[in-house]
């Protein structure tokens, strides 16, 4: 089984994993950066009245009723919201997560659509430029567009990163109450008070399709996991569901009392969920036929949301309440609190650790319901921070930066111990000797300067290289120590001495990268799109491969030394066999530029770095990404595990160091 997790800054208190049960997809769905190159790089209650069904043939077996599982976190009667905004003048309508967790959009009687961020609730942008009521917002798959529904009839797609506004759909003759974009984000669908759903294509800007049939307004569609089938939930006290390839209704499905409010499909069991009233309707969307019904809810429901496993509903209610609900039994887990009037809309983020409402008192509001490994953040550099290192008894953290200097944090307390000044342009490399005695520095201004961990004062400065030194990595036995440069050199030096014991020779391109194998035998260093492996004792190359499509950020061994991870500015993280240089698997995630990668100690866990922002970790035997550690605001340019692999240590643009508690994320 595979975890997939988004952790973000500030939204957290006690984490433990999700498992992804098996199944049906969803539907919510120490390296350094120069800075002078750095703009070159990047059993249920039975119904009262059940629904009546008009069946077809079936596309797809949803799984069987969720039976009650291990929950994520110990429920509270109350949490309170850990970000509250302010910014809306009128009822908040419809929130919504951006794919990655980010970014948090919300809609609003007072014609706004805003985008804020998730973990601080810091405004981003508004987008602007239509009438009436803001209803209904909807990410894109990919997070690249925003859909937002109007009371002036229209349907707007907008640019996430630019505000721009792409497309106006008009068509409808009242209200658009609902949009979502189909799984593939081809199509973008919206449903109006007019009683109509209409299914524009969004490479041409091109209305496909109009669904009639409804007798009342349409007041929430939803897309199946696969696209195939459309849901949608009127007020005329139907829900009905589309064939996608056909365009053709499929069913009819009645008995909702009061209309039915809502629909979503569960990401654990592949059900249609229906809200109207007081009561929640699980329906197999192949048969109609009501599975079970969740009916404790304390207040009348105006929306749900699933968590992403499928084991937690979140119920948006008319008391100005949001429940916590066990989809299984719908047991009650918790009353999130902080609105004071009927909340609208409600939605987890994409880790499911974090839920946010928006209601008609015109706050959107976000709680943490789980725990987040985040230990503290290091403030204290004025500029990038390049490189991080644990002293080897993880009583120091060095920090290098661009701001010339190099801070050592006490580990214990997270308090500045001294700060270490000398070099004249950015400090891009840092390293702790294996004994702990030494740590050494690296900067642009080309010099390699040695310093005494017992009071940090300066031992010694190493010259020879032509330019920017990127990295520097001590030998196991902590005598001999290696530097690789942008002068396109990785040489030796002798610790004791200062001198320049061997020079490996010019390489085609700057060196990025260098580090020692655990038994001190091997040298791997990287360039551009290279990796070569050195034979330390036979002074010779073992391999020199062409590994990446661009600059290859950092290499890094495993702890048996057996395994070579590398990073690249092509966005991937790849891991070879040291013995033969062959490829073994390449370590699938979204980013950017890769800056750093670094094994765990107990090699469990790959980790990186990136241009987005974030840090990625493998568990080592999964290819696809199982976490995601969020809240840095720039670059991650550095790694560090400390030697009990307890604690990650993460070095960014953004002039901070942050601390992770990895005891929380894989317990």
């Amino acid at each position: 089984m595979k975890k997939h997790y988004i952790f973000t800054q500030t939204l957290f208190q006690v984490l433990v994993l999700f498992s992804l049960s098996m199944g049906v997809g969803f539907l919510l769905s120490g390296c350094g950066i120069l800075p002078s190159e750095q703009g070159i790089l990047d059993v249920f209650n039975e119904t009262t009245k059940p629904p009546t069904f008009t069946p077809l043939p079936p596309t797809s077996t949803p799984q069987d009723t969720p039976t009650a599982v291990p929950l994520p976190f110990q429920p509270k009667n109350v949490l309170e919201p850990s970000v509250s905004i302010h910014e809306h003048f009128d009822k908040v309508q419809s929130v919504a997560f951006s794919p990655d967790g980010q970014l948090l959009a919300s809609s609003s009687s007072d014609s706004v659509v805003m985008l804020v961020d998730s973990v601080s609730g810091k405004w981003v942008r508004n987008f602007s430029g239509h009438a009436g009521w803001a209803n209904s917002i909807s990410f894109s798959p990919n997070g690249e567009l925003l859909a937002s529904g109007h009371g002036d009839n229209s349907v707007i797609v907008w640019d996430v990163g630019s505000g721009e506004k792409l497309e106006t759909f008009t068509g409808h003759t009242n209200w658009v109450n609902s949009v979502v974009f189909s799984p593939d984000g081809s199509l973008l669908a919206s449903g109006s008070s007019d009683n109509t759903i209409k299914i524009w294509e969004l490479s041409t800007g091109l209305l496909l399709d109009t669904f009639t049939g409804h007798t009342g307004r349409v007041n929430s569609i939803a897309f199946s996991p696969d696209g195939k089938i459309l849901a949608s939930a009127s007020g005329d006290e139907t829900v009905k569901l589309w064939d996608m390839d056909t365009r053709q209704e499929m069913a009819t499905i009645e008995g909702f009392l009061s209309g039915a409010w809502q629909v979503i499909f569960s990401p654990h069991t592949g059900l249609l969920a229906s809200v109207s009233a007081r009561q929640v309707k699980l329906l197999d969307p192949t048969t109609g036929q009501e599975v079970y019904t969740l009916d404790q809810f304390d207040s009348w429901v105006n929306q749900i949301a699933f968590s992403p496993d499928g084991y937690i509903i979140a119920s948006a209610n008319k008391d100005g309440s949001v429940g916590l609900w066990e989809a299984g039994n719908g047991q009650k887990l918790s009353t999130l609190q902080g609105h004071s009037e009927a909340i609208n809309s409600v939605a987890f983020s994409p880790d499911g650790r974090s839920v946010a409402a928006g209601s008609d008192d015109g706050t959107v509001n976000v709680w943490a319901i789980t725990g987040n490994p985040l230990l503290a953040t290091l403030d204290g550099h004025t500029q990038w921070v390049n490189s991080v290192a644990f002293s080897p008894d993880g009583k120091y953290l060095a920090s290098g930066s661009a701001d010339q200097t190099v801070k050592i944090w006490d580990a214990r307390n997270y308090t500045m111990a001294h700060n270490l000044t000398g070099h004249t342009e950015s400090v891009n490399s840092v390293a702790f000797s294996p004994d702990g005695s030494i740590l050494a520095s690296a900067g642009s201004d080309q010099l390699i300067k040695l310093w005494d961990t017992a009071n940090f004062e300066e031992l010694n400065t190493l010259t020879g290289h032509g330019y920017a030194i990127r990295s520097v990595a001590f030998s196991s036995d902590g005598n001999t120590l290696a530097s690789a440069s942008g002068d396109a050199t990785v040489r030796l030096w002798d610790v004791t001495t200062g001198e320049e014991i061997y020079n490996l020779g010019r390489q085609i391109a700057g060196v990025w990268s260098v580090v020692f194998s655990p038994d001190g035998k091997r040298l791997a260093f990287s360039s551009l799109g290279r990796i070569v492996m050195w034979s330390i004792p036979e002074q010779q190359e073992l391999f020199n491969i062409q590994a990446h499509g661009d600059w290859v950020t950092q290499v890094a061994f495993s702890p048996d030394g057996n395994l070579l991870a590398s990073a690249s500015r092509d966005g991937m993280v790849k891991i070879w066999d040291v013995n033969t240089g062959q490829e073994i698997f390449t370590l699938r995630g979204r980013s950017d530029w890769v800056n750093c990668v670094i094994f765990s100690p107990e090699e469990e866990i790959v980790v990186s770095g990136s241009s987005n922002y974030r840090v990625n970790m493998w568990q080592f035997t999964e290819e696809d990404v199982s976490l995601v550690l969020g809240g840095h605001a720039d670059w991650v340019n550095g790694l560090a595990f400390s030697p009990n692999g307890q604690v990650l240590a993460s070095a960014s643009n953004d002039k901070t160091v942050k601390l992770w508690d990895l005891t929380l994320a894989f317990p």
